[in-house]
């Protein structure tokens, strides 16, 4: 598993969030990446498993604030990834989940503890 810090440009306009996501501070967020390349199997299997199997790439996304989890899982999102991962300890969890399910509908995102 690769980790690293990635600082973010600038973003695009973006829908507005609702204000327990207010943007303060830094504009940092930590992801972890795991490199998921697994044979295809043979027995049936939900939509979705299939999905998270042939992505290739399952981003992990902890950040000190829901509006900068919100802005950095969009840029992810934007830039290709298919199944994101929020980890639990993010403030603001799951209006952040909500948040990108309701603008990445065909995209696989979900919550993990660590």
């Amino acid at each position: 598993m690769a980790t690293g810090t990635f600082s973010l440009p600038p973003p695009p306009p973006a829908p507005p969030l609702p204000r327990s996501l207010a943007f303060r501070g830094s504009r940092s967020a930590h992801f972890s990446v795991c490199h998921c390349f697994r044979q295809p199997s043979l027995s049936p299997l939900s939509r979705t498993l299939s999905q998270i199997e042939n992505s290739g790439v399952i981003a992990c996304l902890r950040a000190e604030r829901g509006e900068l989890a919100v802005e950095a899982a969009r840029a992810a999102l934007r830039g290709g990834i298919s199944v994101l991962e929020v980890v639990m300890s993010t403030p603001g969890v799951f209006e952040v989940i909500q948040a990108l399910v309701s603008d990445h509908p065909t995209s696989i995102i979900g919550v993990i503890m660590c």
